[in-house]
């Protein structure tokens, strides 16, 4: 259940001096497949089917992003 189940509007974002605070999008595919495959590891501790697998690539990444925008 999300926060706009509850009637609360979540803010688009936070932007400080210091850094940007949003919530990620397809866009980003580049920027965050390359953090998901760094960590790839310690992600397949906590999700469920072994993601992210071996192959994954940008493109999956940005699909995947896609369906959160």
């Amino acid at each position: 259940m999300g926060f706009v189940d509850w009637g609360v509007t979540p803010p688009a974002g936070l932007r400080t001096d210091a850094f940007l605070l949003r919530p990620i999008v397809a866009d980003d595919a580049e920027f965050d497949y390359a953090a998901v495959m760094e960590t790839k590891e310690f992600l397949r501790l906590w999700e469920p089917g072994g993601w992210p697998e071996d192959d994954f690539t940008v493109e999956a990444n940005r699909g995947d992003l896609a369906k959160m925008d």
